[in-house]
């Protein structure tokens, strides 16, 4: 697999609505650990557009114990402000030490991505990586 790179990234506290939530600021390609609570979402500006795109979200083991059919919502879009919700198959969990990881794959990604975090349980993310087959 071949990691795919961002080139920015932000974090929207609150997100009310997922498809035009837009975020004020861009942070450079290093994202820190995270706590993420019910509706807030992460913007990805991707270096490129793959057909094919492998998502994986790192948590702390702790946190990592909730559904995982909608564990995020997955959004895309040519702006940071208009996505489309896609429909993917459901998330997969794998634990790896104190770490659970939640791995899906989507077509179709345009330059933006968005996850919303739609579950009540909060989490601590710890890395987001993309890559293709």
């Amino acid at each position: 697999m071949a990691d795919i790179g961002y080139t920015s990234w932000a974090f929207l506290p609150e997100d009310a609505d997922p498809m035009t939530g837009e975020p004020t600021t861009f942070n450079p390609p290093m994202i820190s650990t995270l706590a993420v609570d019910h509706k807030t979402s992460i913007v990805f500006e991707l270096a490129t557009s793959p057909t094919l795109l492998n998502i994986t979200v790192e948590c702390t083991a702790l946190t990592a114990e909730q559904p995982v059919d909608s564990f995020f919502y997955v959004l895309t879009g040519t702006k940071a402000n208009q996505f489309t919700r896609l429909d993917h198959p459901d998330w997969e969990l794998h634990y790896d030490g104190i770490y659970g990881l939640f791995t899906t794959t989507i077509q179709r990604s345009a330059q933006y991505l968005k996850l919303h975090y739609n579950q009540r349980q909060n989490i601590i993310v710890s890395k987001i990586g993309f890559s293709t087959s």
